[in-house]
């Protein structure tokens, strides 16, 4: 079953606290925020922002997609 881009983006939004305090050992408050442009002018879709909006996490999210897409993905936002 193919995950579209959209599912991913929802999926962040509904489990951002669990992902958070799984992977990253860190408790709320946490902010999500869409489509954050970084000072470079560079843009991901989501940004994990705790108190005094602390970017915390930089996420972007791809759904189904070949290798040469995910890789240019993960080096979106560096």
């Amino acid at each position: 079953m193919a995950v579209s881009e959209d599912q991913v983006k929802s999926f962040i939004e509904k489990n951002a606290t669990t992902f958070m305090n799984n992977h990253m050992g860190l408790e709320p408050p946490f902010k999500v925020v869409s489509e954050y442009t970084l000072p470079n002018s560079q843009q991901v879709d989501k940004v994990i922002m705790g108190t005094g909006n602390k970017i915390l996490a930089l996420i972007e999210c791809k759904g189904e997609v070949d290798l040469n897409e995910f890789v240019r993905g993960t080096g979106q936002a560096k």
